[in-house]
């Protein structure tokens, strides 16, 4: 028996990995690490073409903040082996942040339809001198949690944070990598 929020690791060789533990802690399983993206691959044998296994990630858009200046809300589309739109509940998303101070790596959020929500940009009100005329890059994937089952998605999405030497700032996002 396992407790409460655990999650047990199967080889890595496996193509999937169900969630394992006690019925009621499905919410403490979310929040449990999960490997750091080292469980699953999205093409599990015989779903490949069911329209709600994610396979891959899209940028959709983006706004300011509305928060801090140099802060973007960056939207995400999970996507089926298609390239469609993963749509309904049940979606569950967890970054896997380089080069940041600060990140949300290997916790899962809610992804309803698919869409996942990310801030990027600097967490700060006045950019400091010394950054002046830097370009901050970070590169991101995410595993998708759905029916039980981790897939790692295998786009890597790149965020460039840009200040001119006056220290103005520019936030992009790409694919890099789908």
């Amino acid at each position: 028996m396992m407790a409460s929020g655990e999650i047990r690791l199967l080889p890595t060789t496996m193509r999937r990995m169900p969630v394992l533990a006690q019925s009621g802690c499905y919410s403490l399983c979310l929040t449990a690490s999960a490997a750091n993206n080292a469980v699953v691959s999205p093409a599990i044998p015989g779903t490949d073409n069911d329209p709600a296994v994610p396979a891959s990630i899209s940028v959709i858009g983006s706004t300011p903040s509305g928060q801090l200046p140099y802060l973007s809300v960056y939207t995400y589309q999970i996507n089926n082996s298609s390239g469609m739109p993963v749509t309904g509940s049940g979606y569950y998303a967890a970054e896997s942040v380089t080069n940041t101070a600060f990140n949300t790596n290997g916790q899962y959020f809610s992804a309803p339809n698919g869409v996942i929500t990310d801030y990027v940009g600097l967490s700060i009100v006045t950019v400091p001198a010394d950054l002046y005329g830097q370009t901050l890059t970070t590169t991101q994937t995410y595993t998708a949690l759905y029916n039980g089952y981790f897939y790692n998605l295998p786009t890597v999405l790149q965020h460039t944070i840009s200040v001119s030497s006056s220290g103005s700032v520019s936030i992009s996002v790409s694919v890099i990598s789908p």
